[in-house]
């Protein structure tokens, strides 16, 4: 998990909220990261693809608590 983390831009001091909340328009963005993390995949770029399916994960977390 660690090694996941560290593909995300998120501070030392950053929690995982403070970071999940962090994206705005999350619908929009979270077609724009599986979009991204699919072009990233086709190119063989792990470490990109890894970076954004973490960031993904951190909008669908946020996208499910607002329709809680």
């Amino acid at each position: 998990m660690d090694e996941l983390i560290a593909f995300a831009d998120i501070a030392d001091d950053q929690t995982w909220e403070d970071f999940s909340l962090g994206f705005d328009d999350g619908a929009q963005v979270a077609r724009e990261h599986a979009e991204a993390m699919l072009d990233a995949m086709s190119e063989g770029d792990t470490a990109e693809q890894v970076r954004l399916a973490a960031s993904l994960i951190a909008i669908l977390y946020v996208l499910s608590l607002i329709h809680i």
